[in-house]
């Protein structure tokens, strides 16, 4: 909408010394408060725009036309309480909540920390041996949580990204029927969780999953052990959907 500013004039043109009226006196009360709630509202409005970086521009050019683009109730809602806000909304630094966020939509975010990766090749597992699984290829790695050349066996938290974390490991061996098979996840050398299959299949592929949610720290890193007790090597099964390791910070 187009709001022309009207500049106030209090001056009515009364002689000097002239006693007002009671009605006169009203009158003038009555024209600043209408320009007070006509006018000068629109400059709380510009502070608002300013502060969300909104588009808005007062007298500019200097005309005296304002044109707010976004009702005040959008643009200053963390004002008050129990407001609905509308419209698309970009936040690029920190967002600090102290209460329950609730909504009938989604959350999306393309810089949630988040990867998933596994090897383009098999791995040969020695028999009776805990090993580190290792992994070469990424599906995605949005924020560098893991590396293709150092360290590959590892998945970091990122600097300033602790938080609580899902990680997922997976690992699915050839067929064999001896023994039995293990995963396990360990952060920072430590195991945290496990899961064993002492039935595996003559025919076919055994496949062990793990999923822990996890409140981390920035820096941490998780690693995958499996173990299998064939009598023999036993390779892995290769592919991003047979064995591979993800996390993604789920807040």
């Amino acid at each position: 909408m187009a709001t022309t500013i009207v500049a106030l004039d209090a001056t009515e043109g009364y002689a000097s010394l002239t006693t007002l009226t009671q009605t006169q006196i009203n009158a003038m009360v009555e024209s600043i408060e209408a320009y007070v709630n006509a006018s000068m509202r629109l400059n709380l409005v510009q502070l608002a725009k300013d502060t969300f970086t909104d588009s808005y521009a007062f007298n500019d050019p200097p005309d005296g036309i304002q044109t707010v683009t976004t009702p005040l109730i959008s643009a200053a809602a963390f004002l008050s309480e129990d407001e609905t806000i509308t419209g698309d909304w970009t936040h690029t630094g920190k967002l600090a909540l102290e209460d329950t966020v609730s909504s009938t939509s989604t959350f999306s975010s393309s810089g949630q920390d988040a990867t998933k990766v596994y090897d383009a090749g098999a791995q040969t597992i020695g028999d009776a041996s805990l090993t580190v699984l290792t992994f070469g290829t990424e599906s995605y790695d949005r924020t560098a949580m893991h590396s293709t050349s150092t360290n590959t066996n590892r998945l970091t938290i990122p600097s300033g990204a602790a938080g609580l974390y899902a990680v997922t490991g997976q690992v699915t061996f050839v067929a064999d029927a001896t023994g039995y098979r293990s995963i396990a996840l360990y952060k920072d050398g430590s195991k945290i969780a496990e899961s064993k299959e002492f039935d595996p299949h003559a025919t076919e592929q055994t496949t062990l999953r793990i999923v822990e949610h996890d409140n981390v720290s920035a820096l941490s890193y998780y690693e995958l052990k499996v173990y299998q007790s064939s009598g023999g090597d036993l390779d892995t099964v290769l592919g991003a959907t047979s064995t591979y390791f993800s996390a993604l910070r789920i807040w």
